[in-house]
């Protein structure tokens, strides 16, 4: 069973929606987890998790958050060498390209992406609650 990380940052409350699907899908299967607002997380807490699961919204020009996200990417980008993440977010505006943009640059970083990005326009609605649902119950076991 693995311990699992979550660092989110949630600007209108999208993506902290979102995070709390994830989590429920962990508690459902009796999974480990602790999640960290990005602006507060601690580098050598979370790559002791198995998996780092990490969501944030679309920032700028389809990106992710530039504040504290983007910081904390470029500042441990060696720490991801070998280690097992999942992202996932969302946008109201564009197209969402940011998370195809943030996957490239964890696989540069040699991280290992565990399955596809779950990306929501705007307010989750039902179907994708049951996805993060779901996940959560697989990123368990994975």
């Amino acid at each position: 069973m693995n311990t699992i990380g979550i660092v989110y940052y949630s600007f209108t409350g999208n993506v902290l929606r979102m995070v709390k699907e994830l989590e429920k899908g962990i508690e459902e299967v009796g999974g480990k987890f602790k999640s960290y607002r990005v602006a507060e997380v601690k580098a050598d807490e979370i790559f002791q998790q198995d998996i780092i699961v990490m969501a944030s919204p679309a920032n700028g020009s389809e990106e992710i958050e530039t504040e504290f996200f983007q910081p904390f990417m470029e500042n441990n980008q060696k720490k991801f060498q070998g280690k097992k993440v999942y992202i996932f977010g969302s946008w109201g505006w564009g197209e969402g390209y940011f998370l195809e943009k943030w996957k490239k640059q964890l696989e540069e970083f040699g991280a290992i992406l565990v399955a596809e990005p779950i990306l929501c326009n705007g307010y989750p609605n039902g179907e994708t609650r049951k996805a993060l649902q779901e996940m959560g119950k697989i990123l368990v076991e994975k």
